[in-house]
């Protein structure tokens, strides 16, 4: 598969002159605040609009996924710098600074001709516990029980029309005493979700 992606991009897939960053949510350890995101040549992102068909979703969901890398890219933040592999991902390791919680100031990621901010969730000192919850059939209906059903739900579906459960909503509320208590979510989905993923969860 690897291969033919090599070949593909050879084919049809030219660099464009253009260069933006995709960044993800970043998150701070006691040593460490660590970034992540991708080089791309543009960024492709499904929005949802009232209404929208399924074969308008799937188009969308389909573009996020033809994405144009762009390797060796040199990426920093102040003075830690990274080099984006082959897939354009890059990860960047800065010493803690002190925040908690969710910083109201995102910390700046800038290659030579492009910059772009990242949010972190630094755990605040008075957490008394964290929580790692999975997101298919936990937190949103998938039903990752069946192949079909899950690339159906997941590739017809869109931000404003994808299932949250409120039972579960209100758990992690409650787990988390108003920000109090970390909630990290961990899924196998690619990165190329990662938007489509933040923003169901900032809808709900």
């Amino acid at each position: 598969a690897v291969r033919l992606e090599r070949v593909a991009d050879r084919l049809f897939h030219k660099t464009a002159p253009g260069r933006a960053i995709d960044a993800y949510i970043g998150y701070a350890t006691p040593t460490h605040i660590v970034l992540r995101g991708r080089v791309l040549s543009k960024l492709r992102h499904a929005t949802a609009a009232p209404g929208q068909s399924r074969l308008a979703n799937l188009r969308q969901m389909l573009g996020m996924f033809f994405t144009d890398e762009v390797r060796g890219v040199t990426v920093r933040c102040k003075d830690i710098t990274a080099v984006t592999d082959e897939e354009g991902y890059f990860t960047l390791h800065l010493p803690p600074d002190g925040r908690s919680g969710w910083s109201t100031e995102p910390v700046v990621v800038e290659g030579s001709d492009i910059v772009t901010q990242c949010r972190v969730l630094a755990p605040s000192a008075d957490a008394k516990f964290m929580v790692i919850s999975d997101i298919d059939d936990t937190m949103l209906e998938t039903g990752a029980y069946s192949l079909v059903r899950n690339l159906y739900t997941s590739f017809t579906g869109n931000a404003g029309s994808r299932v949250v459960f409120d039972d579960a909503i209100e758990l992690m509320n409650s787990l988390s005493e108003d920000g109090r208590n970390p909630v990290f979510y961990v899924s196998s989905s690619p990165w190329n979700l990662h938007d489509f993923l933040m923003d169901i969860f900032e809808r709900t």
